[in-house]
């Protein structure tokens, strides 16, 4: 549907559902709303034995994830973010985006427990950043864009390996060893055959493997969308430049 292909459109209806969950919570409905929410879906023999609100948060946001890491490994390697120079200012503004808030926390918070949860506002909540964006996007210039897509996503990145790192007390590290494999085979495959069928068919079942995994090992949910994502070969500049013309 041309509808849902607009980033305006789906961004629109991100804010409405976020309005709409606000003041559903705040309504007789929202203990039925919790309980759909807690409601378990396992898939058999898989080990797979999530509520649907974590088949969202651990399998869509996946997905949206891999988007957006992609859209940003192209602007860091054929588009406005492709030199050196480009890229830093995002990556430095990223850094101070992790720090300000964590300091903030540490200077005013004194109870220890809450302290403790320092690494949690480092994050940008990178959904509403990006759809806030994509309404805007229009009138903001192509390296502006580009300059904010990454600033949101690299700063969301350090702050989930900071979560990973601080809040994870259990991890399988064979699950995550062989996640590796699955990530590298998947750019392998993106890399080799390009918008084909097979690269479809080899492609989607390395990045649900290496979703498994990585879900096995009980690292963040976003770790298995930005893994091939980082993998996955971009278009030559010149292919770039064409396309741009073409449109």
């Amino acid at each position: 549907m041309p509808l849902l292909r607009s980033e305006r459109a789906t961004a629109a209806l991100l804010i409405a559902c976020a309005v709409l969950g606000l003041a559903v919570a705040n309504t007789p409905l929202s203990g039925a709303v919790l309980g759909v929410r807690d409601a378990a879906l396992v898939v058999p023999g898989t080990g797979l034995d999530l509520t649907v609100g974590g088949w969202v948060t651990d399998g869509l946001l996946a997905v949206f994830f891999l988007l957006a890491a992609i859209e940003l490994r192209h602007e860091l390697t054929a588009g406005a973010l492709a030199s050196v120079r480009s890229a830093l200012v995002p990556a430095l503004a990223a850094v101070g985006g992790v720090i300000a808030p964590a300091l903030v926390v540490l200077l005013l918070v004194h109870d220890p427990a809450g302290r403790a949860g320092w690494p949690i506002p480092t994050a940008t909540d990178i959904a509403f950043a990006l759809g806030i964006l994509a309404i805007a996007g229009g009138r903001l210039p192509t390296r502006v864009r580009a300059l904010l897509l990454a600033l949101a996503v690299i700063d969301d990145l350090i702050a989930i390996v900071l979560i990973a790192v601080f809040f994870t007390h259990e991890i399988e590290p064979v699950p995550l060893a062989l996640a590796l494999p699955a990530v590298l085979l998947f750019g392998l495959v993106t890399a080799r055959v390009r918008r084909t069928p097979v690269a479809i068919a080899l492609a989607v079942p390395l990045g649900l493997l290496a979703w498994y995994l990585v879900h096995a090992a009980c690292a963040r949910r976003s770790n298995p969308g930005r893994m091939p994502s980082c993998c996955r070969s971009s278009p030559s500049r010149r292919h770039s430049s064409r396309s741009r013309r073409c449109r």
